[in-house]
């Protein structure tokens, strides 16, 4: 649970922690309690950093850690198939 003055570095952590990686733009600044603006700015911040990718308007992914230098978040897991599915 985030505390009161929290910034968005410390919102994409306690995310990760909870195991989500997706978030909104309305979602991380209702969570802090600042302006568009403000948010806005910190997440160019992260963006330069490779933290967070912005593949739509208003929604964000948290780059995990070790995905950094991709400067992307990491593919989705393979899905298999069945043996016996047609």
């Amino acid at each position: 649970m985030l505390q009161a003055g929290s910034s968005l570095p410390n919102f994409v952590t306690t995310l990760q922690s909870e195991g989500r990686i997706t978030f909104t733009r309305a979602e991380a600044i209702a969570a802090l309690g600042i302006t568009e603006a403000a948010f806005l700015k910190a997440a160019a911040r992260l963006q330069k950093r490779h933290m967070l990718f912005n593949p739509r308007h208003g929604f964000y992914v948290a780059v995990p850690p070790q995905f950094m230098s991709w400067e992307a978040p990491p593919p989705p897991p393979p899905v298999h198939r069945r043996a016996d599915a047609a």
